[in-house]
């Protein structure tokens, strides 16, 4: 059992068969865009480790040169996305927009957003988007060789805090979300249930090494890793195999090593009684107006809204977290609250996606899609993950000219001649 585990240990455990890096030349590009070398340390990872798997599996890093950009740029397309909205707010002196931190930053010139926010240079992501981190702009001007990483907390490009004190605190906490699940891993919260663990692997709690809430153990032998968590009153052991291995209720050690294969893929239902459709209704998938009600809330209003929304959006993600999976293998989604009546739902029909031309990351995971001909319409694709879905046509990538990262594992895959002409990483 080893109990000094470094970052690269746990990169190596996580991709036993190698590490891929990216292009010299993308790093130097996304530099130049920003005017400023990133720090040698992240630059050093980038290379050695960008492109392996687990660096996308739950949260994402950001690919360089394109996804690799300030907050401030962010926040000037978010400005040019709302200046209409904010013009008639103000032309109306309407109240409701006061609290909207963009529409401070709208009413000032860009000189003066420093007294409202830093900017920052963004490394990674939530996969839905919720949150970014990235270092501050001025500490790496000012030439800091491992400074502090920020994370947003509002779900916007304003407001950060310190999220850790350097990359390799920052990493390990996201290596420590990856883990979640990995091989069919245990997730242990109750503290009888995790000592127990523990004692049956053979760890000495007195001999584990604490960083900032975490311990790690790695039993070489049995190619199992410990992710050991306390704070803020509660704990949490995650348990991840080397090697792909069936999930389980049981910690991972004790599951009979065979090849792992996942459940589903499911059809998504609602519980919703809908009628027939109304003339004219507009079509939408569940599991597309929970994630774009989600990611907007109380700002959409009417159906206006909804559509200006999604022609925004630059990333989503839908698979099993929003969903309730029936004993039938029906998987239903949550419906959003404020949903116009305009809008019909309908599980069969992936047409609103049609709506979203700026995506740049999509991610439908685990669900039966009936038609994949939208994603011809997807022109600004940049990372794809259908994983386990029932994508098999491979030629329908040949209409995403900016695809650079696809994950068709657990796919009835067809036409791969296709793939080697292509020049994007398959996960």
């Amino acid at each position: 059992m080893r109990y000094h585990v470094t970052t690269p240990d746990l990169m190596d455990f996580f991709c036993p068969e190698g590490h891929q890096g990216f292009p010299l030349a993308d790093i130097r590009a996304a530099e130049a865009s920003l005017g400023v070398a990133l720090p040698e340390a992240y630059r050093t990872f980038l290379l050695t480790y960008g492109l392996d798997p687990i660096c996308r599996r739950h949260d994402c890093i950001r690919r360089p040169p394109e996804e690799i950009v300030t907050t401030y740029q962010c926040i000037r397309e978010t400005l040019a996305d709302w200046e209409e909205d904010f013009q008639a707010a103000t032309e109306k002196n309407d109240k409701k927009v006061q609290d909207n931190g963009y529409f401070a930053l709208w009413r000032l010139p860009e000189a003066g957003w420093d007294d409202v926010t830093d900017n920052y240079v963004l490394i990674w992501q939530e996969n839905q988007g919720v949150w970014n981190a990235g270092y501050r702009l001025q500490d790496l001007l000012a030439g800091l060789p491992d400074p502090p990483v920020y994370i947003s907390t509002r779900d916007d490009f304003i407001t950060f805090e310190k999220c850790a004190d350097g990359l390799d605190s920052f990493l390990r906490s996201i290596l420590w979300g990856a883990a979640y699940g990995y091989h069919g891993g245990a997730r242990l919260t109750d503290s009888a249930e995790t000592s127990a663990a523990l004692a049956q692997a053979g760890i000495g709690q007195d001999q584990l090494i604490w960083r900032e809430g975490l311990a790690v153990c790695l039993d070489d032998e049995g190619e199992t890793l410990y992710l050991y968590h306390t704070g803020d009153g509660c704990q949490e052991l995650r348990i991840a195999g080397r090697h792909e291995s069936a999930p389980g209720a049981v910690p991972v050690m004790e599951l009979p090593r065979r090849k792992y294969v996942p459940n589903g893929p499911y059809r998504v239902g609602t519980t919703l009684r809908q009628g027939p459709p109304k003339a004219g209704a507009i079509h939408i998938h569940p599991l597309i107006a929970h994630a774009v009600g989600q990611g907007h809330g109380k700002h959409l209003l009417v159906p206006y809204d909804w559509i200006k929304a999604m022609g925004k959006m630059k990333g989503l993600c839908l698979g099993l977290r929003d969903v309730t999976i029936e004993q039938d293998g029906t998987a239903y989604a949550q419906i959003p609250y404020n949903l116009p009546q305009s809008f019909y739902l309908d599980p069969s029909d992936w047409s609103i996606m049609e709506k979203m031309p700026n995506l740049q990351t999509l991610r439908i995971e685990n669900l039966i899609v009936d038609d994949f001909s939208f994603l011809s319409k997807c022109k600004d694709l940049r990372v794809l993950s259908l994983y386990n879905t029932n994508f098999s046509d491979c030629r329908l990538l040949l209409a995403l000219p900016k695809l650079k990262e696809a994950d068709l594992r657990f796919c009835p895959l067809e036409h791969t001649e296709v793939l080697e002409t292509l020049d994007i990483h398959l996960v």
